[in-house]
């Protein structure tokens, strides 16, 4: 969907672009693309980038925003560093650092050392939450978006337990159904290479490999709400955990390893069969 299409599938309900222009780092491709129209519906402009570095670079070139969107968990620089940088760049800087899961003992103490009046950590949060936690942090005045989503599950089954079908229904509200087709394209390809890179990791006993995917894929299930094989990347990931203090259970993994690959398959099967229908 183009901006003009999207535009127009939003202009009924589009509320007042009444912030600023908002930059955005996330590593994840789908997750940068579905944050960033998110984010759209109530700032002026929001400038991407697929990593801290590449934010930062450009920061040094062209005047940028003090209003910042982060993933926490990116390599080579992560959320909380980003963040720091952030305020030691812009005197009114305020950052909104995310994570799709909750935080390790050790970032908590990461996020405690920042500014807790400039920065910001969402955890543990649905896609949908975003806009308006974004919203009510660079407003200082949260708002809630009551509009009805009337649009239909993408073809589901009704009785489907693999997915919490509201979500593709308010990312249909969002950006109408060739964003959604776009978006779903995307976690079909996607997910099984991702499920490859974990067992081979697997193999290799490279548990960071393992983590840092784990994490990843979390991600990509939470954008089409593909809950139940987010829940057995959540398990992958949690046990991986470079922070964990009791010892890994191979024997456990190795079982959870099968449900990942038996899991992603029905996942992948479920959504090609709906877009079918």
């Amino acid at each position: 969907m183009d901006e003009s299409s999207a535009k127009a599938a939003l202009d009924e309900t589009a509320p007042s672009k009444s912030s600023g222009d908002i930059w955005l780092v996330n590593d994840d491709p789908a997750q940068l693309m579905v944050q960033k129209r998110l984010l759209s519906r109530f700032c002026t402009s929001v400038t991407s980038f697929l990593s801290p570095l590449e934010a930062l670079a450009s920061a040094r070139s062209v005047p940028s925003s003090p209003l910042l969107v982060t993933d926490f968990h990116m390599p080579g620089m992560d959320g909380p560093e980003l963040a720091q940088f952030w305020c030691d760049l812009h005197d009114q800087a305020r950052v909104l650092v995310v994570s799709a899961s909750e935080l390790s003992s050790k970032e908590r103490i990461k996020v405690e050392k920042l500014p807790a009046e400039r920065v910001k950590v969402l955890t543990s949060y649905r896609i949908a939450e975003l806009k308006d936690q974004a919203q009510g942090w660079f407003e200082h005045s949260p708002r809630s978006d009551s509009r009805a989503h009337s649009v239909e599950d993408a073809n589901l089954s009704k009785n489907s337990q693999r997915f919490d079908k509201s979500v593709l229904a308010k990312l249909s509200h969002l950006g109408g159904a060739t964003f959604v087709t776009r978006t779903v394209a995307r976690f079909v390809v996607n997910t099984p290479q991702k499920v490859t890179l974990i067992e081979e990791a697997f193999q290799e006993k490279d548990l960071s490999k393992m983590h840092a995917t784990s994490h990843s894929l979390k991600g990509s299930c939470g954008l089409v709400g593909a809950t139940a094989l987010l829940a057995i990347a959540d398990r992958l990931e949690t046990a991986t955990d470079p922070d964990r203090s009791d010892p890994l259970d191979f024997d456990t993994l190795r079982s959870t390893m099968v449900d990942l690959r038996k899991e992603c398959t029905s996942t992948v099967q479920e959504l090609e069969d709906s877009s079918k229908k």
